[in-house]
């Protein structure tokens, strides 16, 4: 067909693989949109794990059945 520096199939693929990213990037953002908007009118919140710094999962410390906040006060 052409002349160009990459082959044909190349030419036709790799534009067709970046427009299909930027389609399902597109589409995934309506969707999240979508929910949000969904949420806010429901007044239910966007479901979403736990996550960040403060979330330690299995790593967390055990309770020990004290209350959080009070300092311990040692027996006389």
């Amino acid at each position: 067909m052409g002349e160009g520096f990459l082959p044909d199939w190349v030419q036709i693929i790799v534009p067709a693989l970046v427009v299909l990213g930027f389609l399902t990037a597109w589409a995934l953002k309506l969707k999240r949109g979508m929910a949000a908007r969904r949420a806010r009118r429901t007044g239910a919140p966007v479901p979403s794990g736990p996550s960040g710094a403060d979330f330690l999962g299995p790593y967390a410390p055990r309770r020990e059945g004290r209350r959080p906040g009070l300092i311990p006060v040692p027996d006389r």
